[in-house]
């Protein structure tokens, strides 16, 4: 499968540091892509991650805080839950060295399979 492939208007959705409190933009962006994610009937991988700030062990759990919210929200939109998985990815994949770099880091990717 093509591992960068966006669907519904939607690559991630952000989150504030040590927040895995859904944003108002966040909400509105899965408003509005959750129509498009039901008629997709396809698994999507809600992959969290974490900026490079805080011990591995804490951002695993804040990730997986994180891709649960992005999961419920959706749940309660009507998107089917077992065509979501959560993958906690932590700060494994984090690469920001500025507030601005780690402020792309702090988010939930969709990927599709």
């Amino acid at each position: 499968y093509d591992n960068d492939e966006v669907l519904c208007g939607l690559e991630a959705v952000y989150f504030a540091f040590d927040s895995p409190k859904l944003s108002p933009a966040a909400q509105e962006a899965l408003n509005n892509a959750a129509d498009c994610i039901k008629e997709q009937n396809r698994e999507v991988i809600l992959e969290a991650h974490a900026d490079n700030v805080g011990t591995e062990e804490y951002n695993i759990l804040l990730t997986d805080k994180r891709g649960q919210s992005v999961r419920q929200f959706l749940t309660t939109l009507g998107v089917q839950e077992d065509y979501m998985q959560v993958v906690s990815k932590g700060s494994l994949e984090a690469s920001g060295m500025s507030e601005s770099e780690r402020a792309k880091d702090r988010r939930v990717q969709f990927i599709w399979q």
